[in-house]
C-alpha cells in the first residue's frame, strides 16, 4: 500500500510537469526497419535488352583459338520483383556457338580441321528460352535504399534450347531440344528512376545431344538496359516520430529544482503515511439497530379497516409467510397526533386483528402468529408523518 501510495503521488507530479513542456507536433513517417509492405501485382515490373559475347569452355573446345570462340549473343527479358531482395524474370534470346570437336557432331565443319588433325571446327546456334530467380544482394546486406545507385542481383534458372546448324543451303535446325541450367549475376547502374545500364555475366551448362558430348559449358558477358515501369518504390509501415526537445540551462536548473521539491514532498508524505499505518485503531462503539419490519400494511385515518392495494399486499405478504417456517409478529399502529387516547388504542388493536384474519385467510396457519400493540409512533417524522404511523407492521418472531 505504501509503495502505491509513492507511485501515485510521483505520477501526479510528472503529470503537471508535463503541461510546462513545450508542445511539439508527433510526425509520422515509413519506417523500412519494420519490414516492407508488398506492392500491387502491376507494380514494379521491368523489362531487359542485352546483347554481348559467348565463349565455349568445353575441354575439346579449347581447341580453337580464344578469338574465334567469341560468339554473339543477344537477349530479351520481362520480369517483376515481388519484394526488395526476390524477383523472377522471363527471357529468350539467341546465339551463335564455334569450338571443336572430336566426335561426329552433327555441327562439325567438315572441310575444316584444327589442333592436331584430330578435332573439327564446330559451329551452331541456339534459340532459347528460359525464366531465372532473381536475388539482389545489395538490397539484402545492406538494406533497401530506393535512391542507391549500384545493385548487384544474384540469378539461377532454367532454359531450353533449339539448337541449328549452318551450311551452303542455310540455316537448319537439327535434333530435338536441349535443356540446360545457368547463373550469373547482374550488375546494374541507374542513370534516371526508371532506366538502368546492365553488365551481365553469366555461366551456362546445356546438354548436347549427338554432338560428340554430353555437357557443353560456355561463359558469357552481356551489357543491355533495363527500363522499370509501374511503381518502382516500395512502401514500408507508417509509425509515429517523437520529437525530441531540447531544454535550455535555465530550464534544465528550473526542472532540477522542481524535482528536488517534489521529491521533498514526497518523503514528507511517506512519513505522514508511515504515522498513520503505526497509529493504532480506537475501537468503536457498537450500536444495536433495531431490524426494520418485513412489511408495512396502512389504514385511513379513524379505520380499522384494509382497504383497496393494501389487500393485494397483505396476500403478497401470505405467500411470503407461507414460503418459510418462521413464525411471524404483527404490531398495530396508530397515529398520536389525532384521536383520544381510547380511540387510538381500539385502532390498534382493531387493526392487528383484521390483518390477522385476512392472512388466516390467505392459508397462514393462525398459531405461527403473534399479535401486538405499540402505543408510540411508528416514525418520529413528527405530526406531519401523522399518516405513516396508521399501521400494522409484520416482523420475523425472535
Amino acid at each position: 500500500m505504501k509503495t502505491m501510495k509513492t507511485f501515485s503521488i510521483a505520477a501526479l507530479f510528472l503529470c503537471a510537469i508535463s503541461f510546462g513542456v513545450k508542445a511539439q507536433e508527433t510526425v509520422y513517417a515509413e519506417d523500412m526497419s519494420q519490414g516492407y509492405l508488398l506492392n500491387d501485382f502491376s507494380s514494379n515490373w521491368f523489362w531487359q535488352i542485352e546483347a554481348g559475347g559467348n565463349l565455349l569452355m568445353t575441354p575439346g573446345d579449347t581447341k580453337e583459338s580464344f578469338a574465334k570462340r567469341i560468339q554473339p549473343q543477344v537477349e530479351l527479358n520481362v520480369g517483376k520483383w515481388f519484394a526488395p531482395v526476390m524477383g523472377l524474370r522471363v527471357s529468350i534470346g539467341g546465339a551463335r556457338f564455334k569450338g571443336a570437336t572430336a566426335g561426329n557432331s552433327m555441327y562439325a565443319l567438315d572441310s575444316e580441321a584444327c589442333g592436331d588433325n584430330r578435332f573439327m571446327h564446330e559451329a551452331f546456334y541456339k534459340l532459347n528460352g528460359g525464366i531465372d530467380v532473381m536475388l539482389n544482394l545489395t538490397n539484402w546486406w545492406c538494406g533497401y535504399d530506393a535512391g542507391r545507385r549500384y545493385n548487384a542481383t544474384l540469378y539461377g534458372g532454367f532454359m531450353v534450347n533449339i539448337p541449328f546448324y549452318h551450311d551452303d543451303d542455310g540455316l537448319h535446325r537439327r535434333g530435338g531440344n536441349n535443356f540446360g541450367l545457368r547463373v550469373g549475376v547482374l550488375n546494374s547502374f541507374a542513370v534516371s528512376k526508371r532506366v538502368d545500364l546492365l553488365i551481365d555475366l553469366r555461366y551456362g551448362a546445356d546438354e548436347m545431344r549427338n554432338e560428340g558430348r554430353n555437357v557443353s559449358h560456355a561463359m558469357s558477358a552481356m551489357v543491355g538496359v533495363s527500363y522499370k515501369f509501374g511503381k518502382r518504390s516500395w512502401r514500408a509501415p507508417v509509425v509515429p516520430i517523437c520529437p525530441v526537445y531540447n531544454y535550455s540551462d535555465k530550464e534544465g536548473d528550473d526542472m532540477a529544482k522542481r524535482l528536488q521539491a517534489a521529491n521533498s514532498k514526497i518523503k514528507r508524505l511517506e512519513r505522514k503515511l508511515d504515522e498513520c499505518i503505526s497509529t493504532p485503531v480506537e475501537s468503536e462503539a457498537i450500536i444495536d439497530v433495531e431490524e426494520s419490519p418485513m412489511a408495512v400494511i396502512y389504514f385511513q385515518i379513524g379505520s380499522a379497516e384494509v382497504q383497496g392495494v393494501q389487500n393485494k399486499v397483505v396476500k403478497a405478504i401470505a405467500n411470503a409467510i407461507l414460503s418459510t417456517d418462521d413464525n411471524y409478529v404483527l404490531v398495530g399502529w396508530a397515529d398520536n397526533y389525532t384521536g383520544t387516547e381510547t380511540v387510538n388504542a381500539k385502532l390498534r388493536k382493531d387493526r392487528v386483528e383484521n390483518v390477522k384474519k385476512l392472512l388466516v385467510a390467505h392459508g397462514v396457519d393462525a398459531n405461527r402468529l403473534e399479535i401486538k400493540t405499540n402505543d408510540g409512533n411508528l416514525t418520529e417524522f413528527g405530526e406531519n408523518s401523522a399518516t405513516l404511523n396508521r399501521a400494522v407492521t409484520v416482523s420475523v418472531a425472535q
